[in-house]
């Protein structure tokens, strides 16, 4: 009876985790962090540590103290995340500054438990080295140089990050990235104002089109760029409600003048999705996968009968 209840519980948690992160009742995924650290995972981990406790106490087999004590570490880890977990994503491009104590549109929190405290640090991108298949519309790799300060006094650390994998950095944070595309700095002008700044654009593969706006002007901006056109690789479709009054393929530093107003774009950089993990639970809960790992050799061995 015990046994079944227990496993109901992993098939629960296995099953909420895969529905909530697939986004198969929900409009969007819930995202990781905050899928693992729902009290829907928590509790009934919970509930299969008070179980397998009441298990051990009839056999007391060294296995299942592995395994209890492992179960008891990874619920330890979930309560340390939930409470002071602070996951976040920033959206930035070579050459800009993110530092934490300033407001920045580009940032989406992942996860911030409700006793997590901000960790000071200044992140500048550096560069970027993408490697594309050979038609050009697939991203093979992507390697990112920052410099990270930790104070303003500090000593600058060096930090390369290649997608797909997170790295250890200073204070026991995590660094990763995640997507790639191209941010078109533009020179606006219009009835006597002006604005100028990098936006962060869908652009890749090449020919995909995004689109952006600007807060004084009523028109909407779609742009496609095509890095093996050097002339021309900048495709520019300006609309106005449901009137499209530009559509042409320019070059950089070629200005466009519609309705009044001047655009210029200067230059395209790369940017990239940064990622920043303050999680201490998660190296509690790597402790915990050597507790299941011994524990699951242990009843292994157990289940040999002696030659």
């Amino acid at each position: 009876m015990v046994k079944s209840v227990i496993r109901g519980l992993w098939v629960f948690v296995v099953f909420f985790m895969v529905f909530k992160l697939s986004g198969l009742f929900t409009e969007v995924p819930s995202g990781f962090f905050r899928t693992l650290y729902s009290p829907f995972v928590i509790v009934p981990i919970l509930l299969i540590f008070l179980l397998r406790v009441y298990q051990f106490l009839k056999c007391r087999r060294p296995s299942h103290l592995l395994v209890d004590l492992g179960i008891l570490t990874l619920l330890v880890g979930l309560v340390i995340g939930y409470l002071y977990a602070d996951s976040k994503e920033i959206v930035i491009t070579v050459g800009q500054v993110y530092r934490t104590d300033r407001d920045y549109p580009l940032k989406e929190i992942l996860y911030k438990g409700p006793k997590a405290k901000d960790s000071w640090f200044l992140i500048k991108f550096n560069r970027a080295f993408a490697s594309f298949s050979k038609d050009g519309r697939r991203l093979k790799g992507l390697k990112a140089e920052f410099d990270l300060y930790r104070d303003l006094r500090g000593k600058v650390k060096k930090l390369v990050l290649k997608k797909g994998f997170l790295r250890p950095g200073p204070g026991g944070m995590l660094f990763g990235i995640r997507d790639f595309g191209y941010s078109m700095h533009y020179l606006f002008s219009f009835e006597g104002a002006a604005d100028e700044a990098f936006v962060a654009l869908e652009l890749f593969p090449p020919g995909k089109e995004d689109y952006f706006r600007l807060v004084f002007s009523p028109h909407t901006y779609y742009i496609r760029y095509l890095p093996q056109k050097k002339e021309k690789p900048i495709g520019l479709r300006i609309a106005r409600n449901k009137d499209l009054i530009y559509d042409s393929f320019i070059g950089f530093h070629e200005p466009v003048k519609f309705e009044k107003a001047t655009l210029t774009f200067t230059e395209a950089r790369k940017w990239t999705r940064l990622i920043v993990i303050n999680d201490m639970g998660l190296y509690v809960d790597i402790l915990s996968v050597v507790f299941f790992v011994v524990g699951a050799i242990l009843k292994t061995k157990e289940r040999i009968p002696d030659a």
